[in-house]
């Protein structure tokens, strides 16, 4: 399971996402204020955030179960294939929904998103599709194995 690159791509997507549970996703400034949001956030805060970002944090787990199965179903390549494009799908996501969203109701705010938050988004969409690449690698592999015998 482990000697195969593809899975070293998916515990990276995994491990950026479980970093998104503590990193701040968008750092804001709501009335003179600095607050850090999280993905934790829209959970438990006195702020009511808009439906954008408290679905960051519901798509972020999603984001590690998807990252955790498709590490797990090593045998089934194309239930992981699927699985690596949940994971670019969801790390798009993130990034239209940082950037181009508002965070909180009721508030003016003034927001910005760090830059490492968009280059770990934009390493897991990178991450997410090169595993794909290699999996489909394995299928051919196989394949031509198979035609061999």
């Amino acid at each position: 399971m482990i000697q195969r690159i593809q899975t070293v791509f998916l515990a990276i997507c995994g491990i950026v996402f479980i970093l998104f549970l503590f990193l701040p996703l968008k750092q804001i400034t709501v009335e003179g204020n600095p607050v850090s949001l999280t993905a934790l956030s829209g959970f438990n805060s006195k702020f009511s955030y808009t439906f954008t970002f408290s679905t960051v944090g519901g798509f972020n787990f999603i984001g590690i179960a998807a990252a955790v199965i498709g590490i797990l179903c090593y045998r089934q390549r194309y239930l992981q294939i699927r699985f690596c494009y949940i994971l670019a799908g969801i790390s798009v996501l993130f990034i239209c929904l940082l950037n181009f969203t508002d965070s909180v109701h009721g508030y003016s705010t003034s927001a910005t998103v760090p830059m490492t938050t968009n280059i770990m988004c934009g390493a897991s969409l990178i991450c997410a599709i090169l595993a794909s690449i290699f999996i489909k690698k394995d299928i051919n592999l196989l394949k031509k194995a198979d035609r061999i015998r």
